[in-house]
């Protein structure tokens, strides 16, 4: 069932970025500028740092901060 609802949900993953990107085309030929790229992805080190603080701020928020160690 898992599988199932895996590949619907990249259904519709595919499905939204063909709309959007449809809609960039039709902007672009009516003659709006392109949208901006999107911004580069963070560095693994970066990446990992956000999680672990993303983390601590939940425990924090569910009332549990010594759940995580701080970095």
């Amino acid at each position: 069932m898992e599988g199932a609802e895996s590949v619907r949900s990249e259904g519709c993953l595919l499905r939204s970025e063909v709309e959007s990107r449809r809609r960039t085309m039709t902007l672009v030929a009516e003659g709006h500028p392109p949208p901006p790229p999107p911004p580069p992805p963070l560095p693994a080190a970066a990446a990992a740092a956000a999680a672990a603080a993303a983390a601590a701020a939940v425990a924090v928020a569910a009332g549990r901060p010594g759940a995580f160690p701080l970095l």
